[in-house]
C-alpha cells in the first residue's frame, strides 16, 4: 500500500512519535495515522502492577 498505518494506544500508555529525529507528538493514549517509512514510535506503559507473590530472601 502507501505505507500509511493507524496507531491507537491505551489510555495509561505514553506515546512519543518522531519524524526525521524530531519529536512531533507526545502524550497519553494517543491515536493517529502515520507514515511507516518516516515515523518512529516509542511506547511507554505507565500503569503499575504489584506482585502478589512471596518475596525472595
Amino acid at each position: 500500500m502507501l505505507g500509511i498505518q493507524y496507531f491507537k494506544a491505551d489510555p495509561p500508555t505514553l506515546v512519543i512519535t518522531s519524524r526525521n529525529g524530531k519529536v512531533k507528538k507526545k502524550g497519553k493514549g494517543l491515536s493517529f495515522f502515520y507514515n511507516t517509512v518516516t515515523t518512529s514510535i516509542a511506547v511507554i506503559p505507565l500503569n503499575v502492577q504489584e506482585c502478589q507473590g512471596k518475596r525472595a530472601k
